[in-house]
């Protein structure tokens, strides 16, 4: 049994779903489980509209009537006339659920968390009915089923924690059971034992896939997006960037936490347990190979990084210790508090001997960690055990990641003088405990400028230099020159040839930068 899952780009448009359907059918006869995700930026949409209604704007409605259109003119563009009605109906059912919560929030005046996660889960359930209805027109042997009745979780609203012991038995015998071939279900949202509507985080819908996949020992794991794989670097930054063809669990891993979007961070560990393998695809390109992620195994080293990614709004904040006796317990403390607030930590470096701590997380959780640190330490900070709390801002992170680096110690050097040539200062530098990665913090201004830099030195190949002298130039050499001129983006982008000219006549030296050097004869 294979797992597949298709996310917001991918089922933006009814266009979309049909390509979905093809793709679908077409595939061997076997056993599918097909996960979906919210049309393209309808959570945000809910989001926004159940934010208006806390605040008593009445703009809400004018959002929730944006959400039923799209969602009708999807209906009208997918079945025929006489089949319109039914599934009309089941939307215009929900859609008045969701003008009910959100009206209860503009009474009150309040939006809790559980209620964000009912009303998010409205886009999944959507979609997911929708494209099971059309691929059961398409004539294959498909059933809806809510993910709410399999996946159980805690009451962590907003980011709620897999109970995968109760969910792979509910899992394990839905399937045995089921007989329809094609079995289709809404990513991102599960409940908690009260039977109360949770999601899972942001890009949860990978994860939903994961846990299916993983309870059910699926032989692979398809995650559709749209673009073709994981890529060597973020292609909206780095032109050069290209798909990686295959890459170990752990490197995906690293990856994604250092910003790369292409899978949700949490998807890799359920299969990576099963030893499954995940496929990363391009819906609107299925051809393409895309990327495979899979178990580690022991290869001739070929190139000394995986991929290239990085985190911008990065803020770091360092706590001094003036006394060494507590330093573990203030350790203790201090992450106990940021976990507390679910603050995530991107980066830690340690200084043992001059007793402080430097901590990296995203610029949108200074606030709240300096108001929960100051008031954790605030005893110790009046007592002057503890420094005041310092914070510097507009910092991003580079990460290198790479099964190999940690035995290639020239991977370190390269990355380090390759930023330093590029006058791009570096202000820390980790290596992470797996040893799959080494991370730089430098100025967020310099992101974009140290990811070419990095991806030049560790994927591009590097020019070849041809130097061409021209004593005189006449009308032979005029040409010549106008021809190399007209051809030099393909010397260097083809054939990876730079030409350096220069010319020359009795009086003056000229080359290819301008400089002239005058002759005194």
């Amino acid at each position: 049994m294979q797992v597949l899952k298709f996310g917001g780009s991918s089922v933006a448009h009814s266009d979309s779903i049909k390509r979905i359907c093809s793709l679908l059918e077409k595939k061997p006869k076997g056993k599918y489980a097909i996960v979906v995700s919210a049309l393209g930026n309808i959570t945000d949409q809910l989001i926004q509209c159940s934010k208006l209604a806390s605040e008593r704007n009445n703009i809400y409605k004018n959002i929730i009537e944006k959400i039923e259109i799209r969602h009708f003119n999807i209906i009208r563009e997918l079945f025929p006339i006489y089949y319109q009605s039914y599934l009309i109906s089941w939307i215009k059912k929900n859609i008045n659920n969701l003008e009910n919560l959100c009206h209860g929030i503009f009474q009150v005046k309040a939006l809790s968390k559980r209620t964000l996660d009912e009303i998010m889960s409205f886009g999944e359930l959507f979609s997911s009915f929708i494209i099971a209805k059309k691929l059961k027109k398409y004539g294959l042997n498909t059933i809806f089923k809510d993910s709410r009745e399999l996946i159980i979780t805690d009451s962590k609203f907003g980011c709620a924690k897999v109970d995968f012991i109760t969910s792979n038995h509910h899992i394990l015998q839905f399937f045995r059971k089921e007989k329809s071939e094609y079995v289709v279900l809404p990513g991102f949202i599960g409940s908690n034992l009260k039977n109360q509507t949770t999601t899972l985080g942001r890009g949860g819908s990978d994860y939903t896939a994961a846990i299916l996949a993983s309870a059910i020992s699926a032989s692979l794991l398809e995650i559709w997006t749209d673009v073709s794989g994981m890529m060597t670097a973020n292609p909206k930054i780095v032109n050069q960037a290209f798909p990686i063809k295959e890459i170990s669990y752990e490197e995906a891993m690293e990856l994604s936490h250092f910003g790369a979007k292409v899978i949700y961070p949490p998807t890799i560990q359920p299969a990576m347990k099963k030893n499954i393998p995940i496929q990363i695809k391009n819906t609107f390109y299925p051809i393409d190979p895309g990327t495979l992620i899979h178990i580690s195994k022991k290869k001739k080293i070929r190139q000394l990084v995986t991929g290239i990614s990085g985190i911008q709004n990065l803020a770091l904040f360092t706590l001094k210790f003036n006394v060494i006796i507590y330093i573990s317990n203030y350790y203790k403390r201090l992450f106990k508090v940021l976990s507390r607030e679910k603050i995530n930590v991107i980066f830690i470096i340690k200084n043992y001997s001059e007793h402080f701590i430097t901590t990296g997380i995203h610029e949108m959780d200074i606030i709240k960690a300096k108001t929960v640190i100051n008031s954790e330490f605030s005893k110790e900070i009046y007592q002057k055990y503890i420094d005041p709390l310092k914070i510097e801002y507009d910092l991003c992170i580079i990460a290198l990641v790479g099964d190999n680096i940690k035995n290639i110690h020239v991977t370190s050097g390269k990355m380090f003088s390759s930023l330093v040539k590029n006058r791009i200062n570096i202000r820390a530098i980790s290596q992470g405990y797996t040893e799959k990665n080494i991370s730089a913090v430098i100025q967020k201004k310099y992101f974009k400028k140290a990811l070419n830099t990095l991806h030049e030195t560790f994927f591009e190949k590097h020019p070849k230099k041809i130097n061409l002298f021209i004593f005189i130039v006449r009308k032979v050499e005029n040409k010549l020159l106008k021809k190399i001129d007209k051809q030099k983006n393909y010397f260097l982008e083809k054939l990876k040839l730079q030409i350096i000219i220069g010319l020359s006549n009795i009086k003056k030296i000229y080359f290819y930068n301008n400089h002239v050097i005058n002759l005194f004869i």
